[in-house]
């Protein structure tokens, strides 16, 4: 993050307000109520299609606190986050992830890492000797 950048934008946003360019009107904001967020009306608008998509793993910078947040005193292995994406073209500028504090993470092990991902995403179909779910 730049936080220049930042305050500029703020600076910029304060003037907007003061011409009277920003005001409460009559325009819907879009909700997902499945995640809790505001929905952008690309995502709204757009026809259903289908999109080829990646997985990635992020390797995590501090494991400590990952073992520390799942109630684990460390990790056994190199913990990655796995994410999925139709974008993978944003995955340069990627900065953080975010977890949901609520949702149920299970750990797969490939042969040398720890892997966390949705718990939507595990298939117990999976041969037990490449996967294997904790």
């Amino acid at each position: 993050m730049n936080f220049a950048n930042e305050a500029g934008e703020i600076r910029a946003l304060a003037e907007m307000v003061k011409g009277g360019f920003v005001f409460k009107g009559l325009k819907p904001v879009n909700w997902c109520f499945d995640c809790g967020s505001a929905l952008a009306e690309a995502e709204v608008e757009y026809q259903d299609k289908k999109s080829a998509t990646i997985d990635v793993a992020f390797p995590v910078a501090d494991e400590a606190k990952l073992a520390g947040a799942f109630g684990l005193a460390k990790l056994a292995k190199p913990a990655a986050i796995v994410i999925w994406t139709t974008t993978p073209w944003t995955i340069p500028a990627n900065q953080a992830l975010n977890v949901h504090p609520s949702s149920t993470t299970p750990w797969s092990t490939p042969a040398n890492a720890c892997w966390c991902w949705p718990k939507s995403w595990w298939n117990p179909a999976w041969p037990a000797t490449t996967w294997k779910a904790r």
